[in-house]
């Protein structure tokens, strides 16, 4: 039970993660490009979600960002 409500945890905070991408990106440069949002959701790295989150608001394009996604 306690390791169902853990990954339950931490699929939330996933998913809050990618929200927050998203968010800061179209806050930053309009609509987020559809690579972007495909690949977001494939990232099951809590600790590189939030990595990107901190380059999302520090990126100059979603090109760069996109380059970071590759990483």
């Amino acid at each position: 039970l306690q390791e169902g409500i853990q990954k339950g945890i931490r699929e939330g905070k996933r998913e809050g993660l990618q929200k927050a991408i998203e968010s800061v990106l179209e806050v930053k440069f309009g609509a987020v490009e559809s690579d972007i949002l495909s690949a977001l959701p494939k990232i099951k790295s809590v600790e590189k979600l939030e990595s990107l989150l901190h380059q999302a608001k520090l990126t100059k394009s979603q090109e760069d960002f996109k380059e970071l996604l590759s990483k």
